[in-house]
């Protein structure tokens, strides 16, 4: 496909079975004019919603990694408590700051490290991504081959086929025919 500079492959066959393939195919694939691969690559590489998925994850992982680096937020409660029918109450108001030392770069460094499998991840699942669009236009241009190479197989036998069309009902061969003698 690739080595001989076959760019474009039009395929269409007659099926009312659905299967995967087949409605990957009649998604990402005109039956008219074909579809090159590299426009296959990216049409797949911006509509698959698991690599979406993915890519967003990253994101979120970007977003924990930046709030690893922040101080921990002070946190403040108020408490009131009253004695039903006396007069016993409290109030009370109260505020932590908790002090970040020595674990912060140790939060960084585990974050840095999410964001890296993620990512790693997310190349992952483009390279197998690709890898599955490689093998599906590789299996329609193996399709079309098989369709062209049958063609010209079938092309010549329309001859007996005339033959046993055009016999005369006494078993003798038409008049007509340039091969045959009368």
């Amino acid at each position: 496909l690739w080595a001989s500079g076959v760019r474009h492959v039009g395929l269409s066959a007659q099926s009312s079975v659905s299967t995967p393939a087949a409605s990957w195919e009649s998604h990402h694939c005109s039956k008219h004019t074909g579809l090159p691969f590299d426009a296959a690559h990216t049409r797949v590489m911006a509509q698959d919603t698991s690599l979406r998925a993915a890519r967003t994850e990253v994101d979120v992982a970007k977003g924990a990694r930046f709030q690893a680096g922040l101080h921990p937020n002070p946190t403040i409660s108020f408490m009131q408590q009253a004695e039903p029918g006396g007069t016993d109450s409290q109030s009370r108001v109260e505020m932590q700051w908790p002090l970040d030392l020595f674990r912060r770069t140790g939060r960084v460094a585990v974050a840095e490290q999410e964001l890296r499998a993620t990512a790693q991840s997310v190349s992952d699942r483009e390279r197998l991504l690709a890898a599955d669009v490689r093998r599906r236009c590789a299996a329609v241009a193996a399709a079309v081959r098989a369709l062209a190479l049958s063609d010209g197989l079938v092309a010549p036998t329309p001859r007996p086929t005339t033959l046993l069309r055009d016999q005369r009902p006494d078993g003798r061969p038409p008049p007509h025919h340039p091969t045959i003698q009368n």
